[in-house]
């Protein structure tokens, strides 16, 4: 996430003769946000097969559009009790 940020110099070596790699450019907080989305859309697919629930949760997931909506959802499902959970 802050990769490269205070690292002491010569902490990350590369072959002699190579171009030192380019600064990164920062994402905007938008596009921040939808890769941390996808990203969370990937795992959650992957970590809740087998879950009692776990396919109404994979298509609560996949139609969040922001991160705020996902932590809803799952905090519905895994804190709420069994009968209220997303359905």
């Amino acid at each position: 996430m802050r990769e490269g940020v205070d690292e002491s110099r010569g902490f990350r070596h590369q072959a002699p003769g190579t171009a030192p790699p380019r600064a990164r450019r920062a994402r905007p907080p938008r596009s921040r946000e939808r890769w941390v989305v996808n990203k969370l859309r990937a795992l959650g697919s992957w970590y809740t097969k087998g879950l009692y629930g776990g396919s109404q949760l994979r298509t609560a997931i996949n139609q969040a559009e922001s991160v705020r909506a996902l932590q809803s959802i799952i905090a519905m499902h895994f804190l709420e009790p069994a009968g209220d959970a997303v359905a």
